[in-house]
């Protein structure tokens, strides 16, 4: 064998060494990447797989690893369900609302203000897990379900039940009989469940008539607290009126024929709309009710 050929064979062996370790490393990375990605799912599969229902069996965990993509924290008054829906506002309760990558629209709910642990952009691992929980008034009424995320929802629809009763509003209207089928509802106070102000360009309303064959059309005017006129609240958004919601804010409702619920809606949560907006997608931070009014235009005049 001549030099060259010499020199050919040490190379040889150690491409053929580099190969082995470079096969080895790379089945060692995938046989421990698997092995520790083993039993964790994404917040998407869990939902799948039943996590959000109540038909899990008991002591049911799913370990979750996912990609926080938005969180915020707000604030909202506990709700007494056993108590006709009342609401006590010295008893406020923190939650921390979070968008995960794998579930787009759709966020969990957690307890508390978790925004240290789930911050943007960063890939989180927690447990849910399946308990039972009170859904009536006594012991015997339960449910099992991901305790966190899905009773806190059950807890926060409670809030539309409470508006509803007229139990507690995102903003709190005077009412006043004006006579000939006319109100004035000033606001007196506001609820904000985070530090964004509520916006009247994001508030709409419904009406229901007492008689379901009386149709009702009423006109909704906008003041400021100056008397300001500032435009008319439609049944779809007024982008154009880009002012907060104040107190001594007005509206002057004309055209109420008949006894009337008055439904005003508004982006309460603004500050964390949904990162990926669906066309007609129905979640309980996009569009909610800020106050509910019984309008009664045959009544005299307080």
């Amino acid at each position: 064998m001549d030099a060259r050929g010499k020199r050919k064979k040490p190379v040889a062996i150690a491409l053929t060494l580099v190969a082995v370790l470079l096969l080895s490393g790379t089945v060692t990375y995938f046989y421990f990447n698997s092995e520790e990605d083993e039993g964790y799912l994404t917040v998407d599969e869990a939902i799948k797989k039943g996590a959000l229902h109540g038909d899990l069996p008991d002591n049911t965990t799913f370990n979750i690893r996912d990609r926080v993509i938005r969180s915020n924290i707000f604030s909202v008054p506990k709700v007494e369900k056993c108590r006709n829906y009342m609401v006590y506002l010295d008893n406020i309760d923190i939650y921390t609302v979070v968008y995960f990558e794998s579930s787009g629209d759709f966020p969990l709910i957690f307890s508390g203000d978790r925004s240290n642990y789930f911050k943007e952009g960063n890939v989180v691992e927690f447990k849910l897990n399946a308990e039972r929980h009170i859904t009536g008034c006594n012991d015997t009424s339960d449910s099992l379900s991901c305790i966190d995320p899905v009773y806190n929802r059950e807890l926060l629809m409670n809030l539309i039940t409470s508006i509803e009763l007229g139990h507690f509003s995102f903003v709190s209207l005077d009412v006043n009989n004006t006579g000939n089928g006319s109100f004035i509802m000033a606001v007196n106070d506001l609820f904000l469940p985070t530090n964004t102000p509520i916006s009247w360009s994001t508030v709409t309303f419904t009406v229901i008539s007492e008689d379901s064959w009386t149709e009702v059309n009423p006109e909704l005017q906008l003041f400021s607290a100056e008397g300001e006129f500032l435009g008319n609240i439609e049944k779809e958004r007024n982008y154009s009126m880009d002012k907060e919601i104040e107190v001594g804010d007005y509206i002057v409702v004309k055209n109420i024929t008949s006894n009337t619920t008055l439904y005003v809606w508004g982006d309460a949560f603004s500050s964390f709309d949904a990162p990926v907006q669906k066309p007609g997608f129905n979640d309980f931070f996009r569009n909610h009710i800020l106050a509910c009014m019984e309008l009664k235009p045959h009544e005299s005049k307080e």
